[in-house]
């Protein structure tokens, strides 16, 4: 799953893959690798998409 979101350490909008340690998901999750995000990525964060 792709999250994308503001990030209070980083300071700017982030996009995590997140993965759930337990299958079905349950509340505990693997983040897999985050970047800054893209503009579009920030577009949608920001219109609530």
């Amino acid at each position: 799953m792709k999250v994308t979101g503001y990030s209070e350490m980083a300071g700017f909008v982030v996009t995590v893959v997140v993965a759930p340690k337990h299958h079905p998901p349950q509340v505990e999750w693997w983040g897999a690798t985050a970047w800054a995000a893209k503009a579009s990525e920030i577009r949608a964060y920001e219109e609530g998409g």
